[in-house]
């Protein structure tokens, strides 16, 4: 007699693959035929509830590709890739690694790096509601305290480099775009994605804004984050970098921020 973790490894794997339903029906009760279209009808609707869940996260791939492609790859991810989450929010983490290996996906190079955009902003939507900065509380601050700040980035804010403007593929498919619904394939693009409020917003940047954000999210001080976006680009204008971080930037309320811009701190 199988232990329970045993029986329960082979009903998920039957799951995914319908060739071993036969072989997990002898371990369940009851008739095996019987047991074995059971297994059947289960495997359809998780399969069903899976792939609805991956075109709830990602609809531009879906748009992009269409619905039968996508369906196709959503099952053949539920097969390789099964979820390790009760919470189907979850599922769709690797989705931009498998599809990089898909080979039917091969003519559309992009689409890994879409997919890896439409997660960000997933993932957004779901985090928690954070105060964002006031930036009167760091000007607060004496002058030669304010560059010695650590900032940090909103919950559910990242970033990504695309070789692919990824984020104007995904700016021309929301339903209140009214602009041109055209792409220049030879522009990389440099995203930054957070929750504005109640919507996810995706940005381009440039370098300086790139290496300024990338520099807050590794926990450098505000001194150090400036000093590396001059290094992506000399010519950047820090005075308009830092107005427009502070602005309409993601970054988190400095609450403590005296406590952490004591003289020393770094």
């Amino acid at each position: 007699m199988p232990d329970l973790i045993t029986t329960q490894r082979a009903f998920a794997a039957a799951l995914r693959d319908g060739a071993l339903a036969a072989r997990t029906a002898t371990l369940l009760v009851g008739d095996e035929g019987l047991a074995s279209r059971r297994l059947a009808v289960y495997r359809g609707n998780a399969l069903a509830a899976a792939a609805r869940a991956l075109g709830a996260a990602f609809p531009v791939a879906k748009q992009v590709v269409g619905w039968e492609f996508f369906d196709a790859m959503a099952r053949r991810y539920w097969r390789d890739t099964p979820s390790v989450s009760g919470d189907l929010h979850d599922y769709g983490t690797s989705l931009a690694d498998f599809v990089a290996g898909f080979e039917p996906a091969r003519e559309l190079p992009y689409l890994a790096d879409l997919i890896a955009l439409e997660w960000r902003v997933h993932r957004a939507y779901c985090a928690p509601s954070v105060a964002r900065l006031d930036a009167r509380e760091l000007a607060a601050l004496p002058a030669e305290a304010q560059g010695r700040v650590r900032l940090a980035l909103l919950p559910g804010t990242s970033l990504l480099e695309s070789a692919y403007p990824v984020a104007t593929v995904w700016t021309i498919h929301q339903p209140e775009h009214q602009g041109a619904f055209e792409v220049d394939w030879s522009v990389a693009e440099r995203v930054l994605v957070y929750r504005d409020g109640l919507r996810v917003a995706v940005r381009c940047l440039d370098r300086a804004h790139l290496a300024l954000y990338r520099s807050i999210e590794g926990g450098a001080c505000l001194n150090q984050a400036l000093e590396a976006a001059a290094l992506a680009d000399p010519a950047c204008d820090l005075v308009r970098i830092v107005t427009d971080a502070l602005a309409t930037g993601p970054l988190v309320s400095v609450s403590g921020a005296r406590e952490n811009a004591q003289p020393g701190a770094m």
